[in-house]
């Protein structure tokens, strides 16, 4: 079955990569139409409804064993509507197979459409909102949007560092709320506030950051972006999805608290350097607690780097809320139900990244860890080890029509093998790829992620390809395979 999974999988990627030629006569018409549009009427253009049709397959395990891989055809609908800052897309997709061998011939995906053991009904039709969103971040003085989230980031990232409920795409989708009131579109640039919660069905997770600042009123000073911010963060349900039998290994589920303060001080903004410095603090759930001083620097506009010196009790778990936060959810609750705060060590952190070609291309490495060996004795707390992460993204635009996301991250190195070694281990390593082929009115997405399930000891996979074809209207919002404009 898996032999047939793959394969099957593979002849729909050969197919479903050929609909761009195919369609092509026909979606360079409609595009061709679609600019003419635009340049009589761009306002118009981008508002009103729209609808898109989705065709593709999804690469899912089976419940009884999560080793054994499927190929489900998927067909859906996305309606979708703008109007002024308000967008909305939704989703209606069935996923079935159809294998006349087997003893079941035609099976479909209860789970999308149907509660099953675990879930309920707002598991399954709260994510059939792709898209609910008001306003842009960052430009708006109000900003709501009810979708996944791909990255959110409070502060500097001591708590909630690019934080994403996206995980298990294409198998299970998860709609995030995300809220944000920034006083300077108010003309009170003095008070801002940014809170979500990851799981809007259930309101698990929870988080929220309040900041001042204090200069505002030295309008042309580069001090008027200084900001003081305060976060707390809550997990009223870290033993989520993992089901009974695996929660019973662990120490009994209950919410876990964070706290946080941070400060951020710009003190050069002067082409072509751009400097800050910050400051976080933070209080996790066991009572540890962590410090840490940094400076971020920007050079020529494109090349970005960062440091921080940290100095962290034993039990701390830095940038607890990530970007694969649902992978390790369960085992950072029992290392956090079942550690102690210990003594403090000092530890480091290091970024960097450049964007070129009008930020159409995208590369950051984040590296940070302890300044002392690794642990003789294995243990559970990752910032005892060091972690590495990379993400390289090319937007559309630098490639005709294409657009690629990569991204790799590594927990945990020199836990199982010497340091120099230990970045080809998959215990602890999650990897990423997306790719968008846009060609007029059809896109081919692909998605596909592989990453390590420390509750399952084993690795899990996700992939699945798609073409989405326009057929009526203007599009209010781009719609990828995860379901994120």
């Amino acid at each position: 079955m898996k032999r047939f999974s793959v394969t099957l999988l593979s002849a729909s990627a050969v197919f479903w990569l050929c609909i761009p030629f195919l369609a092509g006569p026909f979606s360079s018409l409609a595009a061709q139409q679609a600019q003419d549009t635009q340049v009589r009427d761009s306002q118009a253009f981008s508002q009103g409804f729209a609808l898109d049709f989705v065709v593709g397959s999804d690469l899912l395990s089976e419940k009884s064993d999560s080793s054994n891989l499927a190929s489900w055809t998927r067909f859906g609908i996305q309606p979708g509507y703008s109007s002024g800052l308000l967008r909305v897309s939704l989703d209606f997709s069935v996923r079935f197979i159809i294998d006349q061998s087997a003893a079941e011939p035609y099976s479909i995906y209860a789970s999308d459409w149907v509660p099953s053991e675990g879930s309920t009904l707002l598991d399954v039709y709260v994510p059939k909102i792709a898209c609910l969103e008001y306003g842009k971040p960052g430009v708006d003085p109000l900003y709501v949007s009810v979708s996944p989230i791909e990255s959110l980031t409070f502060g500097q990232g001591f708590i909630v560092s690019g934080y994403s409920n996206t995980d298990f795409l294409p198998k299970r989708s998860i709609s995030g709320l995300r809220l944000g009131i920034d006083g300077a579109g108010l003309h009170f640039p003095y008070l801002g506030l940014e809170a979500m919660t990851g799981n809007l069905a259930h309101l698990d997770i929870l988080a929220a950051r309040a900041y001042v600042r204090p200069m505002a009123f030295l309008h042309s000073s580069t001090l008027k972006d200084a900001e003081l911010g305060a976060t707390i963060a809550v997990d009223r349900a870290p033993l989520s999805w993992i089901g009974e039998q695996a929660a019973s290994n662990l120490a009994p589920e209950k919410p876990i608290f964070f706290y946080g303060a941070d400060i951020c001080v710009p003190v050069m903004n002067t082409y072509p350097f751009a400097v800050k410095v910050s400051g976080d603090w933070a209080q996790e759930a066991n009572k540890s607690q962590g410090l840490s001083f940094g400076l971020q620097s920007t050079i020529v506009g494109f090349i970005e780097f960062g440091g921080e010196v940290r100095f962290l009790q034993e039990g701390f778990l830095p940038s607890y809320f990530d970007a694969n936060y649902d992978f390790y959810r369960a085992s950072r609750f029992n290392y956090m139900a079942t550690s102690e705060p210990g003594r403090f060590f000092s530890a480091w952190a290091s970024h960097f990244g450049f964007a070129f070609a009008q930020n159409r291309v995208n590369v950051d490495f984040i590296l940070d860890g302890r300044f002392a060996a690794v642990p003789g004795a294995a243990t559970d707390n990752s910032g005892q080890y060091p972690h590495f992460r990379c993400d390289v993204a090319l937007l559309e635009g630098f490639l005709e029509g294409l657009s690629l996301q990569l991204s790799y991250e590594r927990f945990f190195i020199g836990r199982a093998k010497t340091w120099a070694w230990d970045i080809t281990n998959v215990e602890g390593t999650r990897l990423g790829f997306d790719a968008q082929y846009n060609v007029g009115d059809v896109v081919v997405s692909l998605n596909w992620t592989n990453g390590w399930d420390p509750i399952k000891n084993k690795i899990d996979t996700f992939a699945g390809l798609a073409a989405t074809v326009h057929i009526v209207g203007a599009r209010p919002v781009e719609i990828n395979q995860s379901g994120t404009y």
